[in-house]
């Protein structure tokens, strides 16, 4: 496990390249948004009604991102057992 796990970035640190399916099929790595500002929003559940709420308010201020070219990323936790 990688030293960082768990523990926040200091502000303006570069966030470590990870890739993940965006669709079934489809890949997306942190990489390509390199030199644009990035939010990643961390989530329990896709369907857990406060998580919806979550995703709802960031849409709902998702003009203010664009508007400092920042992409926002969605991306839902799912809890792995540790072994």
């Amino acid at each position: 496990m990688s030293p960082t796990v768990g523990r926040p970035l200091p502000p303006g640190d570069a966030a470590p390249d990870f890739s993940l399916k965006s669709t079934p099929d489809q890949l997306i790595s942190l990489s390509e948004f390199r030199g644009q500002p990035v939010i990643l929003a961390f989530y329990p559940a896709d369907r857990s009604p406060v998580c919806g709420d979550q995703m709802a308010l960031y849409q709902a201020v998702l003009p203010e991102f664009e508007r400092f070219d920042a992409e926002l990323i969605g991306i839902p936790v799912k809890r792995v057992p540790r072994s």
